[in-house]
């Protein structure tokens, strides 16, 4: 059965979107478990970050920041809050307003380009870094 095309009013021409079902490999169950499992890392292990920038930025925000080692662990009270606080869609605007999209709930957007622009971003922004491992193929 083909899901029927979603119209925004405010765009003025149809878009690739559809209404979408829902994809839900994990049971509620597991979701908690990856959640907590998450929550235990980013509380007890940590993770290490280069930038002095990022650091203080974590430090100033409640993360536990070790500067000389570089090492961040972010309180599960932290994690709840940005969650509690992540925006329930986004807007990503086009250089026209009719191509503005918006991603939420079960629409799905249908295009080509998107992750070779962010790939592309983010190496403008970050230099690539040689792997440490040897491939052995």
């Amino acid at each position: 059965m083909k899901s029927p095309r979603m119209k925004w009013s405010n765009m003025g021409k149809d878009l690739n979107s559809y209404i979408g079902g829902k994809y839900q490999p994990l049971t509620e169950k597991d979701i908690k478990a990856v959640h907590a499992g998450s929550l235990k890392l980013l509380s007890n292990t940590g993770f290490l970050i280069k930038s002095q920038r990022a650091l203080d930025i974590l430090d100033s925000k409640g993360a536990n920041v070790d500067h000389e080692k570089r090492l961040v662990k972010i309180p599960p009270a932290m994690v709840e809050d940005a969650i509690a606080s992540a925006p329930s869609e986004v807007r990503l605007f086009g250089r026209d307003d009719e191509n503005e999209l918006f991603l939420e709930g079960r629409t799905v957007h249908l295009g080509t380009g998107v992750l070779t622009s962010l790939q592309e971003l983010a190496e403008a922004i970050v230099k690539a870094q040689p792997s440490s491992v040897a491939f052995k193929g």
